[in-house]
């Protein structure tokens, strides 16, 4: 079973390592070594709970003592170790920049993550690890490249690839000129370009993430176009952010909507198709006519 580290453990953990107060690569105090070893000696859930919890501070770890980090902790992160489950789940659970500076000590555990989570029976922190491929490839220093994330997406289940595109979202509004500097590039050199790889469930995340990307939608649209495909509608809607779209890109508006709305019999049209078809066409009236927009039409009178 997943293991979790208590915020208790945490804090206590947390007071008793600072309170002396180390310096850079001063070295753990010899007592803090034997009670860390009896910790991770300790039988049954205990060892990995320690695992957990020192992983969980292992930058802070290593800035004191790196050589008892390498010796003693890095080989927790090595794929198909028995300590694999816990150490990822303490560094993966830190929430902060924990993996980056150790990242090419840890780099072959991380790319064998997606093999051994799914037998962890992992949840949430698969979708940490989802971030992480992004903010990995984009952020902090850019320490996973854009090969090995797409091998990373490959490996995950397409929920996973819905998070990291939900995620993707994050990066591109929370970020200065995040669309351009890192989303493009990330979906032009990271994301697998195999057919198999474009679901229903991916289309409507990516079309979520259009719907948010303001000024650079041409571009975005542009570079996520060969990864969409059909919608089922039946569990989904236009946004309302759509709307805009279709007043401020009523082109290219139109050719998200051709391309994410499929023409086959007895599919649901989305709801408020017509709604959104008419601001395109007050927007620029010469789409009147068009095959794109007779089909989408056409779909509309359905309802």
């Amino acid at each position: 079973s997943t293991v979790h580290f208590s915020m208790a453990r945490s804090v206590h953990f947390s007071m008793a390592i600072d309170r002396d107060n180390p310096k850079q690569g001063a070295g753990l105090p010899e007592d803090f070594k034997v009670r860390f070893e009896r910790l991770l000696s300790a039988s049954g859930e205990g060892a990995d709970d320690a695992v957990c919890v020192l992983s969980s501070r292992i930058v802070w770890l290593n800035w004191v003592d790196p050589s008892w980090v390498a010796a003693k902790m890095i080989p927790w992160f090595r794929p198909d170790h028995d300590c694999g489950e816990p150490a990822w789940n303490g560094i993966l659970w830190s929430r902060g920049a924990s993996i980056r500076p150790l990242f090419g000590e840890i780099k072959d555990g991380f790319l064998a993550l997606p093999t051994r989570m799914y037998e962890w029976d992992w949840r949430e922190e698969i979708e940490r690890y989802c971030e992480e491929i992004v903010a990995l490839a984009l952020l902090g220093g850019r320490r996973l490249s854009f090969e090995d994330a797409r091998c990373c997406l490959r490996r995950i289940r397409p929920e996973g690839r819905e998070h990291v595109i939900w995620f993707l979202g994050r990066v591109g509004t929370k970020n200065d000129a995040g669309w351009r500097k890192l989303v493009i590039p990330f979906i032009r050199e990271a994301w697998p370009n195999e057919c198999r790889y474009r679901t229903s469930g991916t289309s409507k995340v990516w079309l979520s993430l259009l719907c948010d990307t303001g000024d650079a939608f041409p571009d975005v649209f542009d570079a996520v176009w060969n990864h969409l495909g059909d919608i089922d509608w039946r569990h989904a809607m236009l946004a309302g952010a759509m709307e805009s779209l279709a007043q401020r890109f009523p082109r290219q508006t139109l050719d998200l909507l051709d391309r994410v709305v499929p023409d086959a019999d007895g599919e649901e049209a989305p709801y408020e198709l017509s709604r959104v078809l008419d601001l395109l066409v007050e927007a620029e009236p010469a789409l009147i006519g068009t095959t794109r927009y007779n089909r989408l039409h056409r779909l509309a009178a359905r309802q």
